[in-house]
């Protein structure tokens, strides 16, 4: 069910619709220990820009730093790859 949070988020997301519990959810989910470093580099470009582009709110700020952290110490994702990421995962 955790892989499909991405997903969910992003399409809200793209859709502009903010479900604050939905959204809570999601973060508090993906913040568990490890959650994050399991996640697909498209699971967390999604995140990032759904949580950065699609919900600015200042109540996911800590979330937002979770996400940067977990960006940073892959080392491999680009500003590009979590701009694409609200197109759909790379099939």
């Amino acid at each position: 069910l955790v892989l499909d949070f991405p997903e969910v988020a992003r399409a809200f997301a793209k859709l502009q619709i903010h479900h604050r519990p939905l959204l809570k959810t999601i973060a508090a989910r993906c913040q568990k220990p490890g959650t994050l470093r399991q996640m697909t580099d498209w699971g967390l470009c999604a995140l990032t820009w759904s949580y950065t582009d699609g919900f600015p709110d200042a109540e996911f700020s800590e979330f937002r730093e979770s996400l940067r952290v977990e960006v940073a110490r892959r080392g491999t994702i680009s500003e590009e790859m979590i701009s694409r990421s609200q197109l759909g995962p790379d099939e």
